[in-house]
Formats: C-alpha cells, sequence, structure tokens
C-alpha cells in the first residue's frame, strides 16, 4: 500500500473519509482483523493497519508488514487520537524521514472531550506489543512514538530504536518503549531494544515531561546517545515520577548520563534501582546524570561494583536532593535491602525463585514465578539430647510471614550433642508457605540442648562355687537414637561387699566409671545373690547275711558311707 497522508494498510482513516487499502471508510471499531503487506506513504499518519485513528478502538489485530513515511509513522497505526488500543501487536520495521515513529503506534494521543476541564479522554494503549526496529528524526520509540495524555499499560517494545534528531542533530527523544511523553503514564511494562539518539535518549523513554509517570516498568538495552542519557528515562522535567522500575543495560554519553535517568529536573525517582555499567564525560551518575531544580532521588539504588560509577548522582544543583545508595551485587540480590527500604515485596516486587535477572528483584506484573513470602528467623530453642526442640521459641519478620510454617532443617536433629549453640544458615530452618516459595534470609537460633538422663542399675547373682565374685552385670535404661553402651567413655568398675564373696548369701554391688557428653548418668546400686550349692547325701552297698536256723547268729553288716 503506497499513498500520501493517512495510509493505512486496512485502513486510511477511522471515521474519515480518507484513501485506505480495503476500506475507504470506518468509524470507532477496528477488531480481529490484520494486514501482512508493507505500507509507504509520502506524508504524515501511516500504518500497518490504519493511518490515522479518532476515537477508535483498535483490539485483537495485527500488522507485519515494514511501514515507511515522512512522519506519524507507526506499525499498526501512525495517529490514534482519543482511541483504546488493546490485545494487538506489530512485527515490522518503522522508518519516518521526521518527526513521530513508533513499533506500533508513532502518536497516541488523548484529546479533551468536554464539558468539564477534566473530561479527557485518554489515548491507551494496552496488552500490546512491538518487535521491529524503529528508526526516525524525533519522537522515536519501539512502541509508541509520542504520547500525549496517554497510558500504556501491561505491553512491551523489543526491538532497536534509533533518532537521528532534528536538523542540526538535535531533540532526539528516543525511547526503548516511548520516544517522548508528556501527560501520560507507562504501567507495568518493558523494553528489551538497544536504544541510540542524540538526546532525550533512554531505555524505556526518551522524555518524561509534565507529570508523566514511569511505574512497575523496566528496560534491560543499551543506550548511548550524547547528552541527557538514561538507562530508564533520558530526561525528566516537571513533576514526572519514576517508581518501581529498574534498567540493567550499559549507558554512554558525554553529558548527563544516568543509570537510570539522564537529567531529573524537579522531578521525583523512588524504589528504583540500577544494575548495569555507566560511562560518560561530564555529570555521570550510577543513578542520576544530573538532579536539579528541586528534583530528588530517594530509595533508589545502583551497583558500586559493576556501574564504573562511585557516586549515586553526578550532578546536583537547585536544591536537588540525591539519596541514592551504591550497594553491592550481594546487597542487590539480597530482597531485604529492598524490603527494609519500604519496597513493597507483597504486591509489587518480588525475588525470582529461579535466579532471573541474575538474582536481583523483578517485578510480579511481569509473571515470574517469585518467592511469596519472606522472612528473617530469630529465636531461641531448648530441649533434652535426642528430642527435637519446639519452635515456638522461633520468631519470623518479614513479608507474608503468616502465610508460613516453621520446621526444623536438615543441620537440626535429634544427633545433635548437649551443649549451647547459635545456629545460622540455611539448613538451620525448613520454610513453607501457605501461597508458595518460602525466602528465608537471616537465621539466628540459639539452641540448648540438655544432657538426657541414663540409668545404670547393678545386679548379679551366682551359686556357691567356692570362689571368690569378682565384677559384676549392669542395666541400662535411657539411651536415646538407638544408641548403646558403646557411646560412654570410661570403663566400668564395680565395688560394694560383693567383691571377694564366696559363702552363699545377700552381698552390695556398686557401678561406676563411665561418663558421657549426652547423658547424666545415674547408678543404681544392686546386690549379688550367692545361692547355695545343692549337697545330695547317697547310700549304697547295703549286705544281708542270712542262715537256715533261726539262731541269732544272724549278722548285718553296713559299711560306712
Amino acid at each position: 500500500m503506497t499513498g500520501n497522508n493517512a495510509v493505512g494498510g486496512l485502513v486510511g482513516s477511522s471515521g474519515l473519509w480518507v484513501y485506505g487499502g480495503t476500506s475507504s471508510v470506518a468509524y470507532n471499531t477496528i477488531s480481529n482483523v490484520y494486514n501482512t503487506g508493507n505500507v509507504t506513504g509520502s506524508g504524515a499518519m501511516v500504518g500497518g493497519l490504519v493511518g490515522d485513528a479518532y476515537i477508535t478502538t483498535i483490539s485483537n489485530s495485527y500488522a507485519t508488514g515494514t511501514v515507511a513515511g515522512y512522519g506519524a509513522a507507526g506499525g499498526l497505526g501512525g495517529r490514534v487520537v482519543a482511541s483504546f488500543v488493546s490485545n494487538s501487536y506489530a512485527t515490522g520495521n518503522v522508518s519516518a524521514s521526521w518527526d513521530g515513529a513508533g513499533g506500533l503506534i508513532a502518536y497516541n494521543i488523548g484529546t479533551w472531550m468536554g464539558p468539564g476541564p477534566g473530561d479527557y479522554a485518554i489515548g491507551t494503549v494496552s496488552h500490546s506489543y512491538a518487535t521491529g526496529t524503529v528508526s526516525g528524526g524525533i519522537n522515536v520509540g519501539g512502541l509508541l512514538g509520542y504520547s500525549n495524555i496517554g497510558l500504556v499499560t501491561d505491553s512491551h517494545a523489543t526491538g532497536n530504536v534509533s533518532g537521528t534528531g532534528a536538523i542540526g542533530g538535535t531533540g532526539t527523544s528516543a525511547g526503548g518503549l516511548v520516544g517522548f511523553q508528556q501527560y501520560s503514564r507507562v504501567e507495568r511494562s518493558y523494553a528489551t531494544g538497544n536504544v541510540s539518539g542524540v538526546d532525550s535518549v533512554g531505555g524505556l523513554v526518551g522524555g518524561s515531561w509534565y507529570g508523566a509517570v514511569v511505574s512497575q516498568s523496566y528496560a534491560t538495552g543499551n543506550v548511548s546517545g550524547t547528552r541527557s542519557i538514561g538507562g530508564l528515562v533520558g530526561h525528566s522535567n516537571e513533576a514526572v515520577s519514576v517508581l518501581d522500575s529498574y534498567a540493567t543495560g550499559a549507558v554512554s554519553g558525554n553529558s548527563e548520563v544516568g543509570g537510570l535517568v539522564g537529567v531529573n529536573q524537579e522531578s521525583h525517582v523512588s524504589r528504583s534501582y540500577f544494575a548495569g555499567t555507566v560511562s560518560g564525560t561530564s555529570n555521570v551518575g550510577a543513578i542520576v546524570g544530573m538532579n536539579w531544580d528541586g528534583g530528588d532521588v530517594v530509595q533508589s539504588y545502583a551497583n558500586r561494583e559493576t556501574s564504573g560509577q562511585s557516586a549515586a548522582c553526578g550532578a546536583s544543583f537547585g536544591g536537588g536532593i540525591c539519596d541514592g545508595g551504591m550497594l553491592t551485587t550481594a546487597q542487590l540480590r539480597d530482597p531485604f535491602t529492598f524490603i527494609n527500604n519500604g519496597y513493597d515485596f507483597a504486591a509489587v516486587w518480588g525475588k525470582s525463585v529461579s535466579g532471573a535477572n541474575n538474582g536481583m528483584p523483578v517485578l510480579r506484573a511481569f509473571g515470574d514465578t517469585v518467592y511469596d513470602a519472606y522472612v528473617n528467623v530469630a529465636g531461641s530453642a531448648s530441649t533434652t539430647y535426642g528430642t527435637l526442640a519446639s519452635l515456638g521459641g522461633l520468631t519470623m519478620t518479614g513479608v507474608n510471614a503468616n502465610r508460613v510454617t516453621l520446621g526444623w532443617g536438615s543441620a537440626v536433629t535429634t544427633a545433635l550433642g548437649a551443649g549451647s549453640s547459635n545456629l545460622s544458615g540455611p539448613d538451620v530452618i525448613n520454610a513453607t508457605g501457605s501461597g508458595g516459595a518460602v525466602y528465608v534470609g537471616s537465621v539466628a537460633v540459639d539452641l540448648t540442648i540438655d544432657r538426657a538422663p541414663l540409668t545404670i542399675s547393678a545386679n548379679a547373682s551366682k551359686t556357691y562355687d567356692g570362689l571368690a565374685f569378682s565384677g559384676g552385670s549392669v542395666a541400662y535404661s535411657g539411651f536415646m537414637n538407638g544408641e548403646t553402651a558403646s557411646v560412654l567413655s570410661g570403663t566400668l568398675l564395680y565395688g560394694g561387699t560383693a567383691q571377694g564373696a564366696v559363702n552363699a548369701g545377700r552381698y552390695s554391688l556398686t557401678a561406676s566409671g563411665l561418663s558421657s557428653a549426652n547423658y547424666v548418668i545415674t547408678y543404681v546400686d544392686g546386690s549379688l545373690t550367692i545361692n547355695k550349692a545343692p549337697l545330695t547325701i547317697a547310700v549304697n552297698g547295703v549286705t544281708k547275711i542270712t542262715t537256715a536256723s533261726r539262731s541269732p547268729a544272724a549278722v548285718r553288716s553296713i559299711p560306712a558311707s
């Protein structure tokens, strides 16, 4: 498709009688349609699907061809006014010779609808994306070139972005997601492409002015330019807020170069961090290059080990406040660094269970599986050897601790020896959560294990054998963990009147001599019983002599036994 102004691959203008690819008139709704052809316009408002849309809903639609125009060239739409774009995408490369190039939409504009002073129709782009490379003069963005009274939510762009600047090579406003925005918002969105330009160049938004907001969003691409260069936003001016966002790319420029924001003018940066590298010549900071006219940076951090910068802000003028912190990689990977400084890890932030984003915080909005609860564990516990201690003396602090159940980890078993110890480390506690995985930060447990009671009872018996008795025998009661006497130290000794006893009777028998670090030994005295030996008396050898007569001469002989 080729034309001049208001050229669209499917619709020239929504609501106006202007030349279009397959239909010259459409009004207010474009849904479930697509275009795969290339679109070229010699003028402005050139789109892969629609050239110019006014008060139009565009949904579930896409375009895949390349788009080229003089200005306002967009992969899906050229100029979209007071409209709602959702669940749509564009994959073609986009180029504009002059003003306005967007991977999805070149110009996204809200407008006053009256009658009240606040009756604005916001130009909204939701759940949409673009993947093509985008190039243009000024107002160049991976998703939107320009946004005024607009909202971008739950959307992303992955293509590289290049802005050549205005005549004379100035005034680019190039961003990985949005080239320039004013009175607008970017929420829960991201960009991954590399961005290059002259000034006001940002990994997510190039220029962000007049109360604009960037919230819960991130950029990972490399960013380069001359001045006002930021990993997230190139230039924030007049009451702009950057909240709960981060950038990780390499940022380079000449002046006013910052990991998050190049120039933070009368604007606010909070609860955001930078984990890439920054280089430049003047006014270079790990978080903000130049912070001035009352701009403030709070609760925001950068990596002092890898950023290449020692200061959070390159320069602060006109009452600007720079309260950013320079942290180590380990600190940036510790969620409690952020939790303890006001970051919302219950609803906004999280740490990836798989270690995504180099172990540093991610935003929950993008679907990473993150830990649901974050707890530090401290307290004391006591028990007796061979028995697990109760966890009732332990307390948890952190996020969603009420969803966590504690158990002892592999380092705490019934085999731990008696004594007192200070336990720490990941193997001490096993935490399970009703809402998902649990991140356990610090563990500090004072564990006391008392010795278990062990009774050794002496007792013995024998039958009289004419020999002196020595030694004895004992019975054990109280061994834990299936242990036997082999765990005891020392030599078992016997005493009492039993030692050396010979004759039948009852004698005292005692035991002693054993010790243990894990048992308190109690000896119970017993006795030795020497039973009488049995004695048998046998009668034998009887002889009887008789005669036939009845004379008293009969003789009896009984031998002595």
